[in-house]
């Protein structure tokens, strides 16, 4: 049986004898005979000359200044090229990281179909995430001190925003698909959460207050045609005073008391 010798192609080490045959030597052309009757053999040796040498004992190979790393395989899995470190996976890029002063400031994920899913900037402190199938858009986040704003998004259009204060919801805002009506908003006052919510036309539909996450003091509710359809009063999620329910026209149908 014949063995390559990992730095040196003009020879060839016979693991029985554990003797080394130059090309020279007339053992060669029985090396060459045996060669051509064990293909296989012959073919995994070469291979697993060629991983060894690019794992390179998990040291990198490097070549213009460009760093590559390769696992047993022979896999490239990282490359270093100055500030930009290239993350592989079945030889697909996966990640890509830019560094400066030895910190990482940015970052890029890539799915297995070379699409870009997610991009963050520790320096801008930004976060983006697509879709990994189509590459639209689902969220962007931005931190400014102790604020964070939110914005999410389905097929590229803008459906809800959301604005952080130390990890405090302060407020959502949530959109039609259209991305131009309201469809309902909260605005955080303190403990109380104004609450407003409207028709697909524009025309609001709610409006009151949440205390504790408790529907709170007065609550008006309005029709398609913007006239006012029902006035109750709340305690602690709980009906209390008067409650009045109107017709479209604006004509009082039902008068309740629950005290």
């Amino acid at each position: 049986m014949y063995k390559r010798l990992l730095y040196n192609d003009n020879c060839i080490l016979n693991t029985t004898k554990n003797t080394v045959i130059f090309d020279f030597n007339t053992e060669w052309n029985i090396y060459l005979d045996w060669k051509l009757n064990n293909k296989e053999e012959d073919v995994r040796d070469e291979n697993e000359k060629k991983y060894t040498l690019l794992w390179n004992g998990g040291n990198p190979h490097i070549e213009n200044d460009i760093k590559s790393f390769y696992d047993k395989d022979g896999c490239l899995i990282k490359r270093i090229e100055k500030d930009k470190t290239i993350y592989f996976s079945n030889g697909k890029i996966y990640k890509e990281e830019i560094s400066k002063d030895n910190k990482i400031i940015s970052e890029k994920n890539y799915s297995e179909n070379k699409i870009l899913y997610k991009e963050v900037d520790y320096i801008h402190k930004t976060f983006k995430e697509y879709e990994i199938d189509t590459g639209f858009i689902n969220c962007y986040k931005k931190t400014r001190g102790e604020f964070t704003y939110e914005t999410y998004y389905k097929d590229s259009i803008l459906y809800k925003c959301v604005l952080i204060k130390n990890n405090i919801i302060l407020r959502v805002t949530e959109m039609y698909p259209s991305s131009k009506q309201i469809k309902s908003k909260l605005k955080r006052n303190f403990d109380v959460w104004e609450f407003t919510e409207y028709w697909i036309s524009g025309i609001l539909r709610s409006s009151g207050e949440l205390v504790n996450n408790k529907i709170n003091g007065v609550w008006e509710y309005y029709h398609h045609n913007g006239m006012l359809e029902s006035k109750h009063t709340f305690k602690d999620g709980k009906f209390i005073g008067d409650s009045f329910i109107y017709y479209e026209n604006g004509e009082l149908i039902k008068h309740i008391n629950h005290d």
